[in-house]
């Protein structure tokens, strides 16, 4: 139960983190192209 409830958090910590990352190459793009 502890392994998989701490697996899971890690999940949604990469999931953020690529989120986030996609986030910043959009805004970094964009403001590349204007």
């Amino acid at each position: 139960l502890y392994l998989t409830a701490a697996v899971v958090i890690n999940v949604g910590k990469v999931k953020n983190a690529v989120r986030i990352v996609l986030q910043n190459q959009m805004t970094t793009s964009e403001r590349f192209h204007s």
